[in-house]
């Protein structure tokens, strides 16, 4: 059995792709209505429920913690999905995905690690052609490890688990605006800017490194380790940008 659990920020055409993709038993996805800085999101999820119930997908919506610290609620957010777990009926050895929504697993080797394992996945930024680094991203693990874990402590110290190579980073694949709003209200609080807005339009659009302005590496073709979901081009239109495009 495997059981997909998302950190999810709005990207609803990323978890399109990514339960097209996964097909997994259950897709557990959670969802705060307040974004990590403390600006007021919403629970955006709620109203595309219903299209994906035969996709098993569970839904959990939490009141976000709002303490100020951005780290803080996001690790109140990512322990908070536990109480939905528990009400599934897992077995010990069912495979539980621990990431957020645009880091996307192989399925094929996540549903062969027996052990809790981190994972060095492919980053793009901002177009599928854009490829940055080799980035570590979300765990994985049976039910048995995962069940008593501190969810969050476990991503914290991923570096400390043995990983694979696999799976794909889609980071800042949403348009211009979900982008902005993403960079201005995550986590990593200390890689904003004054002009964050306009900052961000321009990487958006040139194919840079957002968090340090560096050139992304654009490829030629789509790499064959993407889904059919992505190089059929079944996502939306900006997910394939290159450069010379405005």
């Amino acid at each position: 059995m495997l059981v997909d659990v998302v950190l999810y920020g709005g990207e609803i055409e990323l978890l399109k792709a990514r339960m097209d993709y996964l097909q997994a038993d259950y897709t557990v996805v959670v969802e705060g209505n307040y974004q990590f800085a403390g600006q007021f999101k919403g629970w955006t999820l709620a109203d595309h429920v219903t299209m994906w119930m035969d996709k098993r997908l569970v839904y959990c919506p939490v009141e976000s913690l709002q303490s100020g610290n951005a780290w803080e609620n996001e690790f109140h957010q990512r322990n908070a999905v536990k109480d939905c777990l528990k009400q599934l009926p897992l077995e010990d050895d069912a495979i539980v995905g621990l990431f957020d929504t645009d880091e996307i697993p192989d399925r094929d080797v996540l549903l062969s690690q027996p052990r809790m394992t981190a994972w060095l996945m492919r980053k793009h930024q901002g177009s599928v052609y854009w490829y940055q680094q080799d980035e570590l991203t979300g765990v994985s693990g049976p039910w048995s490890d995962v069940r008593d874990s501190d969810l969050a402590g476990l991503r914290k110290s991923r570096h400390l688990l043995p990983h694979v190579e696999a799976g794909f980073h889609l980071s800042s694949f949403g348009t211009l605006e979900q982008t902005r709003s993403k960079w201005q209200g995550f986590s990593h609080q200390e890689l904003k800017r004054p002009d964050m807005d306009e900052w961000v339009a321009e990487c958006w659009r040139t194919g840079r490194a957002i968090e340090n302005g560096a050139w992304l590496h654009e490829l030629k073709e789509i790499p064959e380790y993407m889904p059919d979901y992505v190089r059929n081009g079944s996502g939306p239109q900006h997910w394939y940008r290159k450069r010379h495009v405005a």
